[in-house]
């Protein structure tokens, strides 16, 4: 893992920090999301035996706490694939995929706080997906979180409002989308 970071707010960047960059081990996925409260970014990393571990800053801005153990699932899942994002309240949720094409999800209690125990398998009913991306939306409403289905439909599940209930899974293809293999928000 190998890590830039800019100086000040739309200011300069460093040089690289890595290889192993806060020592992480080899990993196979990662993903990151800023957290409101008192602490600055989180990151996930899946290890190549497939758990998960999370390292995040320790105030906005500053230091790196050291990598740790992501709680299991109930199922003990091995993870491929990550997304986070911030509700737009300031709490983050974060998704994974298992091996099974199976969605699992966990979130914040509070803002840069306390973190609930796995949803899942199949989170707020998701169908099997081959990958997944989310972000946090503006205005009324919170995160958003899409997927990729086996037969490479674009289905997506948003918060109703920041921090709130979900949408539900929607049928068909997001907003009319032609057959898709690969997905950023």
């Amino acid at each position: 893992l190998w890590s830039i970071w800019q100086t000040s707010p739309g200011g300069d960047w460093t040089g690289w920090s890595g290889p192993n960059w806060n020592n992480a081990k080899q990993l196979i996925e990662i993903t990151a999301c800023q957290q409101g409260g008192s602490r600055g970014a989180q990151l996930w990393g899946i290890q190549e035996d497939y758990t998960l571990v999370t390292c995040f800053q320790e105030t906005p801005g500053g230091s790196w706490s050291g990598w740790n153990p992501w709680p299991a699932t109930p199922a003990n899942s091995q993870f491929v694939q990550l997304a986070a994002a911030q509700q737009n309240d300031g709490r983050v949720q974060l998704w994974a995929l298992d091996t099974q094409l199976q969605l699992w999800s966990c979130w914040q209690t509070s803002p840069g706080g306390d973190w609930t125990g796995w949803t899942g398998p199949n989170w707020d009913n998701a169908p099997p997906l081959q990958t997944i991306a989310a972000s946090q939306q503006g205005g009324t409403r919170g995160a958003q979180i899409w997927g990729i289905t086996q037969d490479y439909r674009l289905t997506s599940d948003y918060q109703v409002s920041p921090g709130g209930g979900w949408s539900g899974w929607m049928s068909g293809s997001w907003s009319g989308a032609p057959n898709v293999t690969q997905i950023a928000a």
